[in-house]
């Protein structure tokens, strides 16, 4: 909560003209999360994630025109909302459930696409879970 206060403290100490830079910097971020992340992070998580950046060194330094540090290629952009992500185990958390869920999904899709011979045959040989879990790979890595 502590970081909570100091956001807010931060905001509320801005100038008008600041306040439009942490606009532009804030939907920049959430641009990127969306682009990096999808929706594999929910909105919440994603406003919690653009309230912290707040506090980040490059943001501060940027809203101070102290230096123009903010990531210029998407590539920066990516590593700066990975490693947000990362120091955050509420959204690590969040992303990994939603990677499951979306498992279970298609898991339970193509279990469905089968015909009940092939699961009783694949079932016998012990095969099943193996050929399941080859599929919700290779979905995954397709994107869909």
């Amino acid at each position: 909560m502590s970081d909570l206060a100091a956001i807010q403290n931060i905001i509320a100490a801005l100038t008008p003209q600041q306040v439009k830079r942490l606009d532009a910097i804030h939907t920049q971020v959430k641009v990127e999360l969306a682009r990096n992340f999808g929706d594999r992070l929910a909105p919440i998580m994603t406003d919690v994630l653009v309230q912290e950046n707040t506090t980040h060194p490059d943001v501060l330094a940027e809203l101070e025109g102290i230096r123009e540090s903010l990531p210029q290629t998407p590539t920066e952009w990516r590593s700066l909302v990975q490693t947000l992500v990362r120091n955050n185990d509420l959204a690590q958390r969040n992303i990994s459930f939603s990677d499951e869920a979306a498992r279970a999904e298609i898991r339970a899709d193509e279990l469905t696409k089968l015909r009940p011979d092939q699961r009783v045959s694949l079932s016998r040989s012990g095969k099943l879970d193996a050929f399941l879990d080859a599929r919700v790979a290779e979905l995954l890595e397709a994107g869909l």
